[in-house]
C-alpha cells in the first residue's frame, strides 16, 4: 500500500497490484472510522461511504490532480505486464509502516 496523500483527516491510498475487486483505476480513502473506494478520475463510489463534506473536499482533490492520479494507474498496469514500477509512480510514492 502506498499513501500518495494525506489532508483533513483524509488519508488517500493507491494499493499497487489491486485489480481482482475492482477493474477501474481507483483509490482507497480512509477518514476516521470511513472507508471508501473512489475511481479515478470519474469520483464514482465503487465500495464503501464517506462524510458528504469529505466526500466533497475529495472529489475537488481528485478533479486538481486526475492527471497525477491516471499517470499512476497506468504506471500500475505497466508493473502488472512488465514486473516492475514505473519513473511517475515510484517518483510519488510514501510508503507508511
Amino acid at each position: 500500500m502506498a499513501v500518495i496523500s494525506m489532508f483533513y483527516g483524509l488519508i488517500v491510498s493507491m494499493y499497487f497490484l489491486d485489480t481482482r475487486k475492482h477493474h477501474l483505476p481507483h483509490i482507497h480513502v480512509k477518514y476516521q472510522d470511513q472507508e471508501v473506494v473512489i475511481a479515478i478520475p470519474s469520483g464514482e463510489i465503487l465500495e464503501g461511504e464517506l462524510k458528504a463534506n469529505r466526500l466533497k473536499l475529495l472529489l475537488a482533490w481528485i478533479e486538481i490532480h486526475q492527471d497525477e492520479l491516471m499517470a499512476d494507474s497506468v504506471d500500475e498496469e505497466f508493473m502488472l505486464a512488465h514486473g516492475s514500477i514505473g519513473a511517475t509512480c515510484a517518483s510519488m510514492l510514501v510508503t507508511v509502516p
